[in-house]
């Protein structure tokens, strides 16, 4: 079985961030789980009627009819925001070749026990399922869950998937509330009885952890190195959606074990 991780870093500064913050781990995570890894440079799909007139993120849905796939059966999409903890198992692993892999936008929030958090994150105090209703109903579309995926980290298959994430690149619209791709890709996936839930700390948000345990760092900006730390030790996946900039406070040299700490020193 052909297993490829792939990724879009377009722009000087995403190039930037990438190279320095996630490709390391990257590399060293395909390695141990004989991954090819496969990174695009710009969009595949400039044109006016589609690829220049919506978000980046749109162009993932072009991926799995791309001739460096040849050969690949299982595609791990990984948004460029990533960085990968070396402990992290093989993502494919348990996803069937039909099914797509993806975790819940929120997943960490979403738990009752963080229901102010969430509330906070959100602006919002009517819960994660009643959020995500009204996400699908102001893109238009019925919804088919009380959640949504959070399409930064993706298992699909070239032979079961091309079809649909094209489908959902000339079909659905990119409006002010669909988290570019995320509302019709949702959508597509969930109402065809395709997703399967992958564990949590395959994309875990840094968002979600600075706003549930770390809103100090909002007046401590020192201790983000050691934060970002410990949450990478918690999961598999880092995912800084929405937070691109904290990537630049990551420290290679800062970590943090469950109380055995290294390479910081307090302020």
């Amino acid at each position: 079985m052909g297993k490829a991780i792939v990724t879009l870093v377009a722009g000087d500064s995403y190039q930037r961030l990438w190279n320095l913050y996630s490709r390391p781990s990257w590399e060293r995570y395909a390695a141990r789980h004989s991954y090819r890894l496969i990174v695009l440079d710009r969009a595949l799909d400039e044109s006016a009627q589609w690829g220049a007139e919506r978000s980046l993120a749109w162009q993932k849905l072009l991926i799995l009819g791309r001739p460096e796939l040849q050969g690949v059966d299982r595609v791990l999409w990984l948004d460029s925001d990533i960085v990968i903890n070396d402990a992290a198992p093989c993502a494919v692993d348990g996803v069937p070749e039909e099914k797509i892999g993806a975790v819940q936008d929120q997943c960490l929030l979403s738990h009752p026990s963080l229901a102010t958090a969430f509330a906070v994150n959100n602006g919002w105090h009517n819960g994660p399922s009643a959020l995500s209703h009204m996400f699908y109903k102001s893109n238009g579309l019925q919804p088919p869950a009380g959640y949504h995926l959070n399409s930064g980290v993706l298992v699909a298959s070239p032979k079961h998937h091309r079809e649909l994430f094209e489908y959902v690149y000339r079909t659905h619209r990119e409006t002010p509330h669909s988290y570019m791709e995320q509302a019709g890709l949702s959508f597509e996936i969930i109402s065809r009885g395709l997703h399967l839930p992958i564990d949590p700390r395959f994309n875990a948000l840094w968002l979600e952890y600075k706003t549930a345990c770390y809103s100090f760092l909002f007046q401590i900006p020192s201790l983000f190195p050691l934060c970002i730390a410990t949450a990478l030790q918690n999961c598999f996946f880092l995912h800084f959606a929405g937070r691109i900039a904290d990537m630049q406070r990551i420290d290679p040299n800062v970590t943090s074990n469950f109380g055995k700490v290294s390479g910081w020193k307090q302020a």
